[in-house]
């Protein structure tokens, strides 16, 4: 993508030539050794996101999972479905090029449903022409300095607005994480800073938004609420390989609670890889709920957190542990010792446990490298006087 598409200057030749040969805008991360120009189009960065998007054309010079190009999304980008950024990269992939129509089948195919429809719903130009970016803020689509001046003064955080960022939490340690989405890294980052957007905190600055949580229609939607408290997302903790099981009666069990114990050490980072994939897919099932009226299912959050899990410590030639926690506070003790099978094996481990009036069953599968294949998950409403007559029975034999 050219910094300086609409405007022609000489300097936007240079900035692309020296600095974007290959990256995109939206990913390149050269920070250091740099000139003042380029430091200070890295650092608005994040607010430009929202006033360009790609009219799109031939589709070819427009990046699938970096670029803004929908419209109809929020930062007008597409997320996918898992393992879809593996198999297409180029938006021209999804467009017959003689036909000058979208390739249905294929966007159904990598994509959830709400941005399919919204793929689908781009109106493509009868000539092949090249793509253009549209900077948003202007009637012509044409940028300007004093538009984008506006544009940031308008956007600059008040104090009562602004995240709140606890310095005593261990940012370093998060970006240090290896083998982990840098997309999932700094969502964990927004989650944290009350900066993604809950209908408790929509409910601020817009009355007519009822804070209530889109899922239970109870409680106010909080972070702490929607990813940790919720009965069906503590058997999204509880079924993971972590096992982790939610305090209720303690006000200090919190979600940044979690995992600033989990990034204190580094025995302990899988977990916190771990928790960053599930609080990860717990907001795409939200999501998917609240826009597809997707029903929650947490054996599909596991599965999806796993895949999420996997898929990068493959990338990053890690060989995973499983990490052991205490149920009491959720921070990790120690490193659990798990024995490989033999090549070409899979290993089930399986574990029960019960909990107000309720049996809990599990089951985790995995290799010899150690990836987990599968986990399910099955919860099952009892009488008390039931469970002591299974204990009972259990005991006489």
């Amino acid at each position: 993508m050219e910094v300086f598409n609409s405007t022609g200057l000489m300097l936007g030749s240079i900035v692309n030539a020296k600095y974007l040969k290959l990256e995109s805008y939206w990913t390149e991360k050269k920070y250091h050794n740099v000139s003042p120009i380029w430091r200070s189009l890295c650092a608005v960065r994040s607010s430009m996101k929202e006033a360009v998007c790609w009219a799109v054309g031939t589709g070819h010079e427009i990046k699938i999972w970096s670029d803004p190009w929908v419209p109809y999304l929020p930062d007008f980008r597409v997320e996918g479905l898992p393992g879809a950024q593996r198999k297409i990269y180029r938006v021209a992939d999804l467009i017959c090029q003689h036909s000058r129509m979208w390739k249905v089948d294929l966007v159904h195919e990598y994509f959830t449903p709400h941005e399919a429809r919204a793929i689908l719903s781009i109106q493509l130009p009868m000539d092949a022409i090249a793509g253009r970016l549209l900077w948003l803020k202007t009637p012509t689509s044409q940028f300007s300095s004093k538009s984008a001046h506006t544009m940031l003064t308008q956007n600059a955080p008040s104090s009562s607005s602004s995240p709140k960022i606890n310095p005593a939490f261990h940012w370093k340690a998060l970006w240090q994480l290896q083998g982990i989405s840098p997309r999932v890294q700094i969502f964990l980052w927004r989650v944290i800073t009350n900066s993604i957007p809950l209908k408790s905190r929509l409910a601020q600055f817009v009355s007519s938004i009822d804070n209530c949580c889109p899922l239970c229609h109870f409680s106010p939607e909080t972070t702490d609420h929607l990813f940790l408290k919720r009965e069906v997302v503590q058997l999204v903790w509880f079924g993971f390989p972590i096992s982790l099981h939610v305090d209720m009666n303690n006000n200090d069990f919190t979600l940044e609670y979690i995992f600033k114990g989990w990034l204190s050490q580094p025995s302990s980072f899988e977990a916190a890889k771990m928790g960053c994939a599930i609080i990860w897919s717990i907001w795409k099932s939200r999501n998917r709920a609240v826009f597809d009226s997707w029903k929650f299912d947490p054996k599909e959050v596991i599965t999806n957190a796993l895949h999420v899990y996997n898929e990068h410590l493959v990338d990053a030639c890690i060989s995973p542990t499983l990490p052991q926690t205490n149920t009491q506070v959720g921070l990790v003790e120690a490193s659990a010792h798990w024995s490989r099978p033999p090549e070409g094996y899979i290993k089930i481990n399986v574990d029960g446990a019960t909990w107000k009036n309720s049996i809990a069953v599990g089951l985790v599968v995995r290799n010899e490298l150690g990836m987990y294949w599968l986990v399910d998950l099955s919860l099952m409403k009892i009488s008390l006087g039931r469970m002591l007559l299974l204990r009972q029975k259990q005991e006489l034999s």
